[in-house]
C-alpha cells in the first residue's frame, strides 16, 4: 500500500512539472506570434502611409486619427490645379482601432465620378471644411473604405505647414497592441510635389 501511495505521489509530481512546462512553451509560442503578428501590422501600415503621402500631392487636413490628402489632377473632367472630391483619399482610424483608407470606388465609370464629383479650393477653407467634405462622402456612400490595419490605438500626424501648398513633410506616430504586446512606428513622408503651380 505504502509502495502504491509513493507511486501515485511520484507520478503526480511528474505530471505538474510536465503541466507547467507546457503552459511555459505555450506562453512563449502565443508571445512569438504577437511578436510577429504587432510587427508585421506595423510596418504594413507604415508602408501604406509612406506611400499615400508619396503618391499625393498635397495634404489637404488632419487631425486626430485622420489624414486627408489630394492625389492631384487625375480627374480630366475635373478642376485643373484644385482638389476635386474624387482626387481625395481620407485616412482615418475608427474608434474600433481598424485603419482605413477612404477614396471613389475603384470600379465607378466616369460618368459616376463626374455625377457624385465636387470641386474645392486648395488654401483658405475654414478649419474642419474637407473633414466635412470626406464625412458627407462617406455617408452618401461617394467614398468606399478598404482596411489597411486592425489593432490601431494611437495615429498622430505633424505637418511642417498650416497651408496645404506650403506642405513638405508629413510626420506620423502609430502605436499598434496584439495580445500583450504594444509597437510604436515612427515615420515621415513627403508629398510628391513640393510646391502647387
Amino acid at each position: 500500500m505504502v509502495e502504491l501511495l509513493l507511486a501515485l505521489a511520484i507520478t503526480g509530481l511528474v505530471s505538474a512539472a510536465i503541466t507547467s512546462m507546457l503552459m511555459a512553451v505555450s506562453h512563449g509560442t502565443s508571445s512569438r506570434r504577437d511578436l510577429r503578428t504587432v510587427v508585421t501590422r506595423g510596418r504594413v501600415l507604415d508602408s501604406r502611409l509612406t506611400a499615400a503621402v508619396r503618391g499625393s500631392r498635397a495634404v489637404l487636413e488632419n487631425g486626430t486619427d485622420y489624414l486627408i490628402l489630394w492625389s492631384g489632377d487625375v480627374n480630366t473632367n475635373g478642376t485643373q490645379d484644385a482638389p476635386d472630391l474624387s482626387e481625395i483619399r481620407l485616412i482615418e482610424r475608427l474608434g474600433t482601432g481598424i485603419v482605413k483608407s477612404y477614396a471613389f470606388p475603384d470600379d465607378w465609370t466616369q460618368a459616376q465620378i463626374d455625377a457624385a464629383d465636387e470641386s474645392y479650393a486648395l488654401s483658405g477653407n475654414p478649419a474642419g471644411f474637407f473633414r466635412t467634405e470626406t464625412s458627407d462622402a462617406k455617408t452618401a456612400k461617394s467614398f468606399t473604405g478598404k482596411r489597411w490595419a486592425l489593432d490601431v490605438t494611437e495615429m498622430t500626424f505633424q505637418l511642417n505647414a498650416t497651408d496645404p501648398a506650403s506642405i513638405t513633410l508629413v510626420s506620423y506616430r502609430l502605436s499598434l497592441q496584439a495580445g500583450e504586446l504594444a509597437e510604436q512606428v515612427v515615420g515621415a513622408a513627403s508629398p510628391r510635389y513640393t510646391s502647387i503651380n
